[in-house]
């Protein structure tokens, strides 16, 4: 061999990505961080929470380092990027919490999560609410018999499913008897969950009785 050799020095990066820029505007979202990144999950990196209801929107890498989305921002609207699915080439996760980006400064979101299913043959779509204690509640639509609220407060909450009978309308509908139409099958789960900061409650199973 050679009378020298030279030892590279591996230095293992260990620092996560930062947001350096961000614009939006009412049709776009556009993220700059401080170096290459990628989505792990690009339909559950940033998300709109209008009111305490989170919707998802896909994502797309610009280019290394930047992330975009399209997406018609409300006034109401408050964005948070999912900081568990942005990661840099050195698996550094960007964040563990939601971060918030709508206001000046980054806020963080926290609370806990419920994920769950429900047995249910009928064609309706299911009206999922949790209902608090202190009188805030949470409610979403679904159409694959499954559920899922993040980042709700902590707190004690009640579980309450019903058909969603009318397009107009998400609340209970307890039917008419001219013109007949029926009401709305309902089910309220018997437990009273208690949500805590980075909780997740999961496997609730919840039973329509025919």
């Amino acid at each position: 061999i050679s009378d020298y050799f030279i030892i590279n020095q591996f230095i293992a990066d260990s620092i996560p990505p930062s947001i350096e820029s961000y614009k939006i505007n009412k049709k776009n979202i556009q993220i700059d961080f401080s170096e290459p990144i990628f989505l792990l999950k690009p339909d559950s990196v940033l998300a709109i929470n209008n009111s305490g209801i989170f919707n998802y929107v896909t994502a797309r890498t610009n280019s290394y380092n930047e992330i975009e989305a399209e997406y018609s921002f409300m006034a109401d609207d408050t964005l948070f990027v999912n900081g568990l699915n942005i990661m840099d080439f050195n698996n550094n996760t960007f964040s563990s919490d939601m971060v918030g980006l709508s206001s000046g400064k980054r806020t963080r979101l926290i609370g806990g999560s419920v994920l769950g299913e429900i047995d249910y043959s009928g064609d309706k779509e299911l009206v999922v609410k949790l209902f608090s204690s202190s009188g805030v509640n949470y409610s979403i639509i679904t159409s694959n018999n499954k559920f899922s609220f993040n980042y709700i407060p902590e707190g004690e909450y009640k579980i309450i499913v019903f058909e969603k009978i009318v397009d107009f309308s998400d609340e209970y509908y307890p039917g008419t008897i001219i013109p007949y139409s029926r009401a709305a099958n309902f089910l309220i789960y018997d437990n009273i969950l208690e949500v805590r900061n980075h909780w997740v409650i999961k496997d609730i199973r919840l039973i329509f009785e025919e």
